[in-house]
């Protein structure tokens, strides 16, 4: 269970990183290019199409990460589940056993009180 837990953090601090990165290209690194027919001008020309789709391949590059996240997540948190049903059950099982032996010896003990008074 202690390896699935680091193995989770490695891969949020993998996450993190690629995060990072990416923010520090679009900042220094701009989408747009200068334009080839004017180059000396030093004009550049972006469509909002090239940002748009820069955008979604950015959201869905990090929601399947995410998803890939979950999914080790949930796997670390199936791998304990059979203990902690065992557990569980062992505990109510447990306490119910307690609880039929109360019922049996207070049963039997008001059973030895009434025949002794003569009572049915």
């Amino acid at each position: 269970m202690k390896s699935m837990r680091i193995t989770y953090y490695v891969a949020i601090c993998a996450f993190l990183l690629c995060l990072v990165v990416i923010v520090v290209k679009m900042t220094f690194w701009p989408v747009c290019v200068s334009s080839s027919a004017t180059p000396s001008t030093g004009t550049t020309t972006c469509d909002g199409w090239t940002v748009a789709g820069l955008s979604a391949t950015i959201l869905a590059v990090a929601a399947t990460f995410l998803g890939i996240l979950g999914a080790i997540l949930l796997a670390a948190w199936w791998t304990g589940l059979d203990k902690r049903v065992e557990d569980r059950v062992a505990e109510a099982f447990h306490t119910q056993i307690q609880t039929v032996k109360s019922y049996l010896s207070n049963g039997s003990s008001k059973m030895s009180n009434g025949s002794s008074k003569g009572q049915p």
